[in-house]
């Protein structure tokens, strides 16, 4: 077994090895259509707001690795809250931990972003 990557338990006798890395990626929740549904508005306002079709925007709120920062920021604009409330249910009070880590996904997702055309 190579050095130095992570890995996770397999049943005693089992062949498959691989690196954690590549066996399962963490889905980050991001509560799209619950701050839709608390502020009275509709995948179509987000369509409207984004220009795109009501397919896309489906895709945005069920896959999170669709979930750009553009995307999450037209959300915000239509729910009329900071981009990182969407880390969270509406009406809760996160914790100063829990802050932490919506804003460590912020800046992953900033990150991992392709910069804009021309740049």
């Amino acid at each position: 077994m190579p050095v130095g990557y992570p890995t996770t338990k397999v049943p005693t006798g089992s062949l498959l090895w691989m690196p954690a890395p590549y066996r399962h990626h963490t889905r980050r929740r991001v509560y799209l259509q619950e701050w839709l549904d608390h502020t009275g508005h509709s995948q179509a306002d987000v369509m409207r707001a984004a220009n795109t079709n009501k397919s896309t925007v489906s895709r945005w709120i069920s896959d999170p690795s669709r979930q750009s920062l553009s995307v999450l920021a037209v959300f915000a604009d239509v729910c009329g809250c900071d981009t990182l409330d969407l880390f969270f249910l509406p009406g809760t009070r996160p914790t100063v931990a829990e802050l932490r880590q919506a804003r460590d996904t912020l800046e992953k997702i900033t990150e991992s972003e392709e910069p804009p055309l021309g740049s």
